[in-house]
């Protein structure tokens, strides 16, 4: 799962779809006749390419949660889940009760 998640959305998803973003949309415009207005262009191109790094810089965050968390099991041989012991629970999942 981890070598597919890496090869599609860290590698394909980056080098094809975000790279087409910022060089070929131009292209696509110019060669269809310039239907859409070169000011409508660059203000939905800012949009788009704002919301397709967001959607990358969220990949990178979650294939680093996936590493760290197989780095757990492999070390320690147990799975953890990475929120546990935050916000003050106990062991058993019960919220600690304030004073």
């Amino acid at each position: 799962m981890i070598i597919v998640w890496l090869g599609t959305r860290m590698i394909i998803f980056p080098s094809v779809i975000v790279r087409s973003v910022f060089m070929e949309t131009k292209l696509l415009m110019i060669e269809n006749g310039g239907i859409v207005k070169q000011v409508h262009h660059d203000a939905w191109k800012v949009v788009i390419a704002g919301l397709l790094i967001g959607i990358l810089a969220l990949q990178f965050l979650w294939f680093g949660m996936m590493i760290k968390i197989g780095y757990v099991l492999v070390s320690k041989g147990e799975t953890h889940d990475l929120t546990e012991h935050k916000q003050g629970e106990k062991e058993g999942g019960e919220k600690l009760k304030k004073k």
